[in-house]
This record gives C-alpha cells, sequence and structure tokens, in this order.
C-alpha cells in the first residue's frame, strides 16, 4: 500500500514556492485493484493569504520568495478565468 499527498498551488504560493505543486494524476496497473479516496481542502473565498515567515528554513533550496498577501478567491479565479 501506499499513501500519497499531493501539494496544490495555493501550499506553494503560501510557501513562496519552498513547496511545488505536483500534477495530480492517477494510474494504476489493470492487473490489480485501486482504491483512491481524494480529500481537497480550500480556504475561505475572502481568506488573506499571507506569505508563511520560513527564513529559518535555510537549505539547498535557499530562502522562500516573498509575495503580497492575496485573497483566495482571487487567486482562484485567475486560475480559471
Amino acid at each position: 500500500g501506499a499513501l500519497a499527498v499531493n501539494i496544490g498551488d495555493m501550499l506553494a504560493l503560501w510557501t513562496g514556492g519552498r513547496l511545488r505543486a505536483t500534477p495530480h494524476r492517477v494510474s494504476s496497473p489493470q492487473s490489480s485493484d485501486r482504491v483512491a479516496v481524494p480529500f481537497f481542502f480550500e480556504p475561505n473565498y475572502d481568506a488573506l493569504i499571507a506569505p508563511l515567515d520560513l527564513a529559518h528554513l535555510r537549505d539547498d533550496r535557499g530562502i522562500a520568495e516573498p509575495f503580497e498577501p492575496i485573497r483566495y478567491g482571487k487567486h482562484l479565479l485567475g486560475k480559471v478565468a
């Protein structure tokens, strides 16, 4: 068995790119059964998404890119518009 956790684009934004969004693909060999239980979590439409302070987490990826706080609804509409 396995557990897969996909990082979404909002978590990628929130961490200033420190965590990267993964493509959401599902594939399974034809010879085996598969059970998938997806769970999606989204902030409130009017939630203010501000950058996390990750300056203390320095590693080979460097420091997270700063961004201006944004309302989740504006971000969401920007993805589908």
